[in-house]
């Protein structure tokens, strides 16, 4: 992401912990923790949690000054509960389907204090057919990179294919990967998320409401405890 697109994250993020009244100690998926580590910079202290134990080896080096976990977001448990939670770069449409979502939902809300704040953003419809549609390719001496992403506005499923080739020694290795995100109705998202138990629900347009050029379709959804 652009340095303007973190730091209005970042600001949206601020402003939730200032209406919260409270010291802004953040737990957000950790990603390879460049987040994490502008979050840390802004005064935050941050919990990283993620499924994946290469992420969290990333996310240590990065953002040596936070701390990390491994887990699984619907499920972890935490020693102690937090003022405001973060989840970014449209991580929860990953999930499939809208039960693993709300089960998210239930356990970000048991992670929080009271009053404390949820933000987490979403590829809505317009933004799967604004820029999950076309290809294109990386070409260098010992690999290539294939790139082709599609969207069922039907099925609301959109899917990138990824196909790697590799040299290694005298041979090339193929590998492809598929990486499949699913849109969301935002009066779905909304109605989940009071089934959960938060309260105040604001939706903030990446563009119109963030300024994030280049983002249309994507939402910021800020709950609140």
């Amino acid at each position: 992401p652009s340095l303007q697109a973190t730091r209005a994250r970042i600001t949206a993020l601020e402003q939730a912990a200032v209406q919260a009244r409270a010291l802004p100690d953040p737990t957000a998926s950790a990603s390879t923790g460049q987040m994490a580590e502008m979050i840390h910079q802004a005064g935050f202290q941050v919990l990283g949690v993620d499924q994946s134990e290469a992420m969290i080896g990333y996310a240590r080096v990065n953002a040596p000054g936070s701390k990390f976990i491994h887990g699984d977001a619907r499920t972890v448990e935490l020693e102690n509960k937090y003022h405001a939670a973060l989840s970014l770069y449209d991580s929860l449409n990953h999930l499939l389907n809208l039960d693993d979502l709300q089960k998210v939902f239930q356990n970000v809300h048991r992670c929080l204090l009271p009053d404390g704040r949820f933000l987490f953003d979403l590829n809505m419809d317009q933004g799967y057919e604004a820029r999950w549609s076309g290809s294109f390719h990386i070409l260098e001496d010992d690999h290539a990179v294939l790139v082709r992403s599609t969207f069922d506005p039907d099925s609301r499923l959109g899917a990138t294919d990824i196909t790697i080739f590799e040299q290694e020694e005298d041979q090339w290795q193929r590998a492809d990967i598929t990486i499949t995100q699913r849109a969301y109705p935002a009066e779905e998202i909304v109605k989940a998320l009071y089934e959960a138990g938060y309260q105040a629900i604001q939706i903030l347009d990446a563009v119109a409401d963030l300024g994030l050029d280049g983002q249309t379709g994507r939402s910021f959804f800020l709950a609140r405890k």
